[in-house]
């Protein structure tokens, strides 16, 4: 094999590692329902495609001698492919947290459901809220911009360069912070609509002490949630979207 045959060789190999990492958890892209060797193949044949565009940024000290120089390098490479997948994937688990919440002040969290998305079980409201922010995420290109993000993400985190541990937990930790808020921002109507029901069937419960208001009404609180879902469930949904938007445009440039 030739040196610039094993270059090209090696390149697409620290490539990989990156974004075949990545496609274990960026939403759109790594549903677990999707078979594992189609994943694989799809990440293959986005690194072959990727690879034009990323050029020779193969470090000179692996060039040299990849036998021994390439083991950390791809291990680094690894590492910031999770990262980039798990920052990802905050925003698809703010929705599940934000449909837990929804379904437990309402009173929905005993109703069982299949998970679609993943292999635990989850609520019925929680799979309809991932299950519909993943296909918005698909429908409107987004994960299409996650490829794109993948490739920007060379010029902020430079191949064999590695992710410091100060990026990993500034990037981290403001990630968890603004996918927490964005889960209530999501969930904030339907907790306000809890504490009002809740503090009104209280006031009335006092008044008539003989009467379970509480269980008499279960039924017409649930029913008032769902009409508000219904109601709101556009711009619910529309928040996870546009946040991950944002966060692929601004972050990862």
């Amino acid at each position: 094999m030739t040196s610039a045959a094993q270059q090209l060789l090696l390149l697409w190999a620290l490539v990989f590692c990156r974004v075949g990492t990545a496609f274990i958890l960026l939403p759109g892209l790594a549903n677990p329902r999707l078979p594992m060797y189609f994943r694989l193949l799809l990440a293959m044949a986005v690194t072959t495609a990727l690879l034009p565009a990323i050029g020779n940024r193969l470090p000179a000290e692996t060039a040299a001698n990849p036998s021994i120089a390439l083991l950390w390098p791809a291990a680094q490479e690894i590492l910031t492919g999770f990262a980039i997948g798990f920052w990802g994937l905050c925003f698809l688990q703010a929705s599940r947290f934000a449909a837990s919440t929804i379904a437990s002040t309402v009173g929905l969290a005993g109703v069982p459901g299949q998970s679609i998305d993943e292999f635990d079980p989850n609520s019925t409201l929680a799979t309809f809220l991932t299950l519909s922010t993943t296909m918005l995420i698909l429908a409107s290109g987004l994960h299409l911009e996650g490829l794109a993000a993948l490739l920007r993400s060379y010029d902020i985190l430079p191949m064999a360069t590695g992710i410091t541990a100060q990026q990993l937990t500034e990037i981290t930790g403001t990630t968890i912070r603004d996918t927490t808020l964005m889960g209530l921002q999501m969930a904030a109507p339907f907790i306000v609509y809890a504490v009002v029901a809740n503090l009104a069937l209280g006031l009335c419960s006092k008044f008539t002490p003989q009467l379970q208001v509480y269980f008499a009404t279960m039924g017409f609180t649930i029913l008032v949630a769902l009409a508000l879902l219904a109601t709101d469930a556009l711009n619910v949904l529309e928040i996870p979207v546009q946040s991950y938007r944002s966060w692929l445009v601004d972050v990862m440039r």
